[in-house]
């Protein structure tokens, strides 16, 4: 382990928390000058004490390790932009749902269940971390809980925003009549297709993420 690197992600949490080295000390059971230390890359804390920083500040262990701690207003603001797009979403389909009586509002309610029920249980997790409740979650396993959080993000994020772009979709092609005979096939096709293509992709990048290194 790189003490200096440590140290500077060490020192990056501390501050972007409003801590002092008391604190964050005192938070950790551990005295002021060994926070001191840390951060001065004199010395690096033991594995069972970057697990209680990785827990208490919401960061993942590999990104303590390496010094590329991600900052904690940059999560703030991906939460709150998948926030916005679930408003946009339950616009959209609102307002599809209001403006049209066709067949294709059956395809809009589908869409719009596939994505704002899986977004409020993924913030349930998010909120009780109760992480079992996940598919493929393995008690046995010892899990990175910031990547795990992150890993929560990117699927919330990829179906609100697959979904979003197929209401669009749907909107511009009644908007211009556009609208064929096989058109609503195509459309649900390509919407599962793209649905399930995201969440695989965000599977395959994190899954070695979230299990907590030796």
């Amino acid at each position: 382990m790189n003490a200096k690197l440590i140290g500077k992600a060490v020192l990056k949490v501390r501050k972007e928390r409003g801590l002092s080295q008391t604190d964050m000390a005192s938070d950790l059971g551990v005295s002021r000058q060994a926070v001191s230390n840390w951060e001065r890359g004199k010395t690096y804390p033991d594995v069972e004490t970057l697990n209680q920083i990785a827990v208490l500040y919401d960061v993942s262990i590999d990104t303590l390790m390496d010094g590329k701690v991600q900052s904690f207003d940059r999560r703030e603001r991906s939460a709150k932009f998948i926030n916005m797009l679930l408003f946009i979403l339950i616009v959209l389909g609102s307002v599809y749902l209001f403006l049209y009586t066709d067949a294709s509002r059956v395809f809009v309610i589908l869409y719009l269940l596939c994505s704002v029920p899986v977004y409020l249980i993924f913030q349930l997790i998010l909120k009780t971390e109760s992480y079992s409740f996940m598919a493929g979650f393995d008690s046995k396993v010892e899990y990175d809980v910031s990547n795990l959080r992150k890993f929560i993000l990117e699927l919330q994020l990829s179906i609100l925003l697959i979904t979003t772009l197929q209401l669009i979709l749907e909107l511009c092609l009644s908007l211009f009549a556009l609208r064929k005979d096989h058109t609503n096939m195509i459309l649900i096709f390509i919407y599962f297709l793209g649905y399930i293509t995201f969440i695989l992709v965000v599977n395959f990048r994190n899954k070695d993420k979230v299990k907590k290194t030796e």
